[in-house]
């Protein structure tokens, strides 16, 4: 068990940490100012002296001829430029078939709002490439340049070396200057021209990477155009003479010609990115293996059945999607397959989670219906038959949704569900109009971003799924629980991380939303965006993401402070057998002191240096000085009590007058529990500046006073040994100190004894007394001891005559009738008869 000493020393460790994180900052910014002294300067070559011993100079010859073996090597490596080569020919063909695109896209006249946005996407990373080569070339001649220049360091090292020596010496070593001066020459010359190639690699790249600004330039023009002319009509209306003159021989010629244009990607493509398609069958082939070995297994009552029921569409899904991000740039036709085997893969997943047999085929629909206009945009459909088939599809689309809202509020099927379907069903019937009007941009607008929300929105809810499930998998597992903390907190892990779950999950979909509405770019630049909403406080920027970071840097603090407090109370506490309000006392100074530094590192993360620290403490000052000092002194003797511990939880005290139980202490009261379960709360400065009676402060054990009194001419010396059996008998009574029986007092009616005896926790004090005061009352009956009970006499001084003369009456009654009974008896001749008693007095007669 914990004493007082080590309770204090703990203490003072807890307090030294606070001290140390408020100091932190001090010492940090202290050493940054004082500590970084003046630096010794490097002497340079030139300084340094000269060799002029003859096994230095061989020494330097023998590293010199290293050094050129090596340098071959280098000189190798600087110049291969065979897969960079590769790597811009791929990016320069990415770029022409970009242009292609482009030049189809404003040829066909058709909005393509998404492949638009898609071309800026893969141009984009057609700079990040190029840029990638750009500085590789740029290591590589900056390479090139320092080991010109350590070669010919060399070559005036040698020199002076060769200057220094004397006559004789000189003669000596004239072989090895002049293998020397050879080898320097040939190095010298071997490095002539290294830097040609880089340079034209670089204009190359230079060149590329104009291209491709103009590209983007171009790219963002028809994109400020393509927002004017949405609203705007841009095709003649449907179901016109001029419409149905566009429908002859000639568009079906180009709707062929368009899948004449599909080409096959490069090798150049294979043999960069061949092995990430290898990566693909691994994980898929790792995936099948995992999936089914936990169906055999049979886990199937964990949220995660959906997966395991449709184990191959899983593995597909996860063996296409995640080595995705590895492709730098990718052609369409791949990029075109690849969507498509992630789409129907998940399609099959979300359909796994749905009940109703017409919302998977629905499912199953739309993601048919994304891969067609997907295929239809690839191969450039002719603008009268994509106009044809998107109004087709608006108004069969518009037609199901409005059935299925009629049979939804006939099945009463929840009011959010079918609003959805409304509002699906309103936006089909405005891409059907708006297509037959002419606004060929908005009706395709319309249906690419309905279809893309739809599935968005099923793709998020998979994924939150998925990851409650793995949450669940986890921490219920037996393996996990067999941790105490774990097995007792599980389904608050659960909880929490589902929590966390949830909001990442929607902030993601929010960011891919808002990017597939239009907004923003890509989905990326939707979450910075949002990230980087805030505020401006006196020259300080808070943006969302520094709130997100500080929020999760308390939080932290406060889990490993739970976490902490968690293991002292499951694994230290019942093995040191520390006393309840001991823990408590400890496990609130834990929690300050990492409240604390949560703090601080919300402020840190915030910006907020020590600096504007001084002004918010100095607020506080006022704010204390006016109107908190109350509240602070509250505070200030709360931590008191906890450092000192005069009163802990679960002490029983005495406040006020009134008895109870410490329940709680709190940052500024003390909850105190009566024996009548009504709650006393009694600030913290009060328990420190006025007198508590603490019952428990060392120990739990209690003093005992039972009182009792007896008829005067009892036997004392056999009311002694009862009372003392009682004590012996009753095994809740301690044995040490040993029980005293006292004669206290002759008292008006009886004898007064009392019984003295020691409880060994104060909880039994009420019950034990109840059962020693039974105890002794069947004692005394046993033994014909006479327990009084008080008695007085009333002297009647004057009475009123009508008074006088009732109560004569009732005495010459009563003893009439006495007298009667005397003489109704039969005499009994064994006993000699007996003088008649006077009768006794009424109560309240003299």
């Amino acid at each position: 068990m914990f004493n007082k000493w080590q309770c204090r020393s703990f203490s003072a460790l807890i307090l030294t940490i606070l001290l140390a994180v408020i100091a932190l900052p001090l010492m940090s910014q202290t050493d940054s100012g004082q500590l970084m002294g003046p630096q010794p300067l490097v002497a340079s070559q030139a300084e340094q002296p000269v060799d002029k011993s003859l096994a230095s100079i061989v020494m330097k010859a023998d590293s010199l001829k290293e050094d050129f073996a090596a340098l071959a090597q280098k000189i190798a490596e600087i110049k291969g430029l065979t897969k960079a080569n590769v790597a811009l020919n791929l990016v320069k063909s990415r770029m022409s078939e970009l242009k292609i695109r482009l030049k189809e896209i404003k040829g066909s006249g058709a909005y393509g709002f998404e492949q638009v946005s898609q071309l800026r996407t893969d141009a984009r990373l057609l700079l990040e490439a190029s840029s990638r080569e750009l500085r590789l070339a740029s290591e590589k001649l900056e390479s090139a340049g320092a080991i010109k220049q350590s070669w010919k360091a060399k070559e005036t090292a040698w020199a002076d070396s060769k200057n220094a020596v004397s006559g004789e010496v000189s003669e000596s070593m004239a072989p090895i200057f002049r293998e020397a001066g050879k080898i320097i020459s040939q190095a010298l010359k071997d490095m002539d021209g290294i830097e040609t190639p880089l340079v034209g690699f670089q204009q190359q790249i230079l060149e590329l990477q104009r291209e491709a600004q103009g590209f983007n330039a171009e790219l963002d023009k028809l994109m400020v155009e393509m927002r004017k002319d949405m609203f705007r009509k841009s095709r003649p209306a449907m179901f016109t003479p001029t419409f149905f003159r566009q429908l002859n021989t000639s568009v079906w010629e180009e709707f062929w010609m368009g899948f004449a244009t599909l080409e096959l990607p490069p090798a150049e493509f294979y043999s960069t990115y061949g092995w990430i398609f290898v990566l693909q069958l691994i994980i898929f082939a790792v995936a099948i293996y995992f999936f089914k070995t936990l169906k055999n297994r049979k886990i199937e009552q964990l949220k995660l059945d959906f997966i395991l029921q449709r184990y191959v569409s899983a593995s597909i899904l996860l063996g296409v999607l995640l080595p995705m991000p590895l492709f730098e740039d990718k052609p369409r036709l791949v990029s075109l397959v690849l969507v498509g085997i992630i789409a129907v893969s998940a399609a099959r997943l979300v359909a796994g989670v749905i009940e109703r047999p017409w919302r998977r085929r629905l499912i199953y629909m739309i993601v048919a219906l994304y891969l067609l206009v997907q295929f239809f945009n690839f191969i450039s459909l002719p603008m009268t038959l994509m106009r044809t088939f998107i109004a087709v599809v608006g108004i069969a689309g518009a037609a199901f949704c409005r059935w299925r809202a009629r049979i939804n509020q006939d099945d009463s099927t929840s009011v959010l569900y079918t609003t959805g379907v409304k509002i699906g069903g309103a936006t089909m019937m405005l891409v059907f109009l708006t297509q037959v009007a002419g606004y060929v941009a908005l009706s395709s607008h319309l249906l690419d971003i309905m279809m893309k929300t739809v599935f968005l929105g099923l793709i998020a809810w998979m994924i939150d799924l998925v990851a409650r499930g793995a949450l669940e998998m986890i921490f219920d597992n037996e393996l996990i629980r067999k941790n105490k903390i774990i097995d007792k907190h599980h389904k608050l892990f659960i909880k929490r991380g589902n929590f966390i779950v949830d909001i990442l999950v929607v902030f993601m979909a929010i960011a891919n939303m808002l990017s597939v509405w239009g907004f923003f770019e890509s989905a990326s630049h939707a979450a910075a965006a949002i990230l980087a909403l805030g505020i401006s406080l006196q020259g300080l920027r808070i943006t969302l993401s520094l709130l997100v970071s500080a929020t999760v840097a308390l939080y932290l603090a406060l889990f490993v402070s739970w976490l902490i407090q968690s293991i002292l109370n499951e694994e230290v506490y019942p093995r040191k057998k520390v006393e309840r309000g001991v823990g408590i006392s400890i496990n609130r100074l834990i929690q300050y002191a990492f409240v604390l530094v949560g703090v601080a590192m919300a402020f840190s993360t915030l910006g907020i240096g020590m600096q504007n620290l001084t002004v918010i403490i100095g607020a506080f000052g006022i704010g204390i000085g006016f109107g908190l000092q109350n509240i602070v002194n509250n505070f200030a003797s709360g931590l008191i009590l906890l450092f000192e511990r005069s009163i802990k939880v679960g002490d029983v005290v005495q406040v006020n007058g009134e008895w109870g139980q410490i329940k709680n202490l709190g940052l500024r009261a003390t909850v105190v529990e009566t024996f009548d379960r009504s709650e006393l709360i009694v600030p913290n400065s009060d328990l420190v500046a006025t007198t508590v009676t603490n019952w428990t402060l060392t120990d739990r054990q209690v003093r005992l006073v039972a009182s009792v009194g007896v008829a005067y001419g009892s036997d004392i010396d056999l009311i002694t040994q009862l009372l003392s059996q009682v004590a012996q008998d009753n095994p809740f009574i301690m044995k040490f100190p040993t029980p005293l029986v006292l004669f206290t007092n002759f008292g008006a009616s009886s004898l007064d004894f009392e019984l003295r005896c020691w409880v060994a926790d104060i909880d039994n004090r009420i019950r034990i007394k109840d059962e020693i005061n039974r105890e002794i009352d069947r004692l005394f009956r046993e033994n014909n001891i006479e327990i009084p009970f008080s008695q007085h006499d009333l002297h009647i001084r004057t009475m009123d005559q009508p008074f006088k003369n009732a109560l004569t009456e009732i005495q010459s009654g009563v003893k009439a009738e006495i007298e009667e009974e005397v003489v109704a008896q039969p005499a009994k001749p064994s006993q000699s008869p007996q003088p008649p008693q006077p009768p006794q007095p009424l109560p309240g007669t003299c």
